[in-house]
C-alpha cells in the first residue's frame, strides 16, 4: 500500500470515507489518512531491518545534469543496508522523533562553510520532511486493524505536536553528516554516482573513497568515513 506500511493493508477504511471515493479517509477517530511519504511510512511501518541512508545534495551539483533542469531544493536518495540491531518485526508502533536516527542517516554529498551551514541546508529538503499529524493517524489506524500491536502513547503526542506543516524533524538535522573539504565532497559524490550506475563502478572507486575520507579524519573534519565507507560498501 505504501513503503514501509506492510501489514497495515486493510480494506476497511474510516466511516467518513464510505460512499465517497473523493473524500480522503479517516481512521477509527476520524483522523485523516492522507497519503503518507517515503520517510513518514518508515516511521508508522513495523519492519524495520535496515539503516537508511539518505543522500542529499544541492540543485547546483556539478556532474548531474543540465542546472536549468535540477529543482530549486535539495534532491534525495535512500540507500539501505542491514541495520546492527536484531532484524525483527518492531512490534510498538513509532519510533518517538529523537529515535529516527538510529534508523535513518542523512548525508549531504557537497561541501558546507561549517555545522550551521549543513543544518541550514538540511532543513530545507522537502525529501527529509515529516508531517507529525499524517504519522499520528496512520499509527492509530495501524492499531487498529493490528490487535498484536501496540502504540507508543508518548511517541504519539509528539507527533501530533508537531501538526500538518511539513517539517524536517531536529534529530535528523542535529545527526546529518558532509564534510567542509571540497576535494573529499567530490569523491563523496563520484562515489554516489557509481552507485546509482552499479556495483562494478563503485568497487573500482573504493580505494579512492577510503583514502580521501581517511585523510579528511586526520585532518579532524568529522565522521565521514564510516558512513561514506557505509555507502559503497552496501553494493558489494
Amino acid at each position: 500500500m505504501h513503503t514501509g506500511l506492510t501489514g497495515w493493508a486493510d480494506s476497511r477504511w474510516g466511516a467518513g470515507s464510505v460512499g465517497s471515493r473523493r473524500r480522503t479517509p479517516v481512521n477509527q477517530h476520524g483522523h485523516s489518512l492522507v497519503p503518507l511519504t517515503h520517510l513518514e511510512s518508515l516511521v508508522v511501518g513495523l519492519a524495520r531491518p535496515h539503516m537508511r541512508l539518505l543522500v542529499v545534495r544541492q540543485p547546483g551539483t556539478p556532474s548531474w545534469r543540465a542546472v536549468d533542469t535540477l529543482p530549486a531544493a535539495l534532491r534525495g536518495h535512500t540507500l539501505a543496508f542491514p541495520n546492527d540491531v536484531p532484524s525483527e518485526l518492531q512490534r510498538v508502533v513509532l519510533y518517538a522523533p529523537e529515535d529516527l536516527p538510529s534508523f535513518i542517516q542523512v548525508v549531504l554529498i557537497d561541501a558546507v562553510k561549517d555545522r550551521a551551514d549543513l543544518e541550514a541546508k538540511v532543513r530545507q529538503a522537502p525529501c527529509l520532511e515529516m508531517r507529525g499529524l499524517a504519522i499520528a493517524a496512520w499509527a492509530e489506524w495501524a492499531v487498529h486493524v493490528n490487535p498484536m500491536a501496540q502504540v507508543d502513547h508518548a511517541a504519539l503526542q509528539q507527533y501530533r505536536a508537531l501538526g500538518a506543516k511539513p517539517t524536517v524533524p531536529e534529530p535528523l538535522v542535529a545527526h546529518a553528516v558532509a564534510t567542509d573539504d571540497p576535494d573529499t565532497a567530490a569523491v563523496m559524490r563520484a562515489a554516489f554516482e557509481g552507485d546509482c550506475a552499479g556495483n562494478a563502478q563503485v568497487r573500482q572507486q573504493q580505494d579512492d573513497v577510503e583514502a580521501a575520507t581517511e585523510g579528511a579524519n586526520a585532518a579532524g573534519e568529522g565522521p565521514t568515513f564510516s558512513i561514506c565507507n557505509a555507502m559503497v560498501r552496501t553494493c558489494a
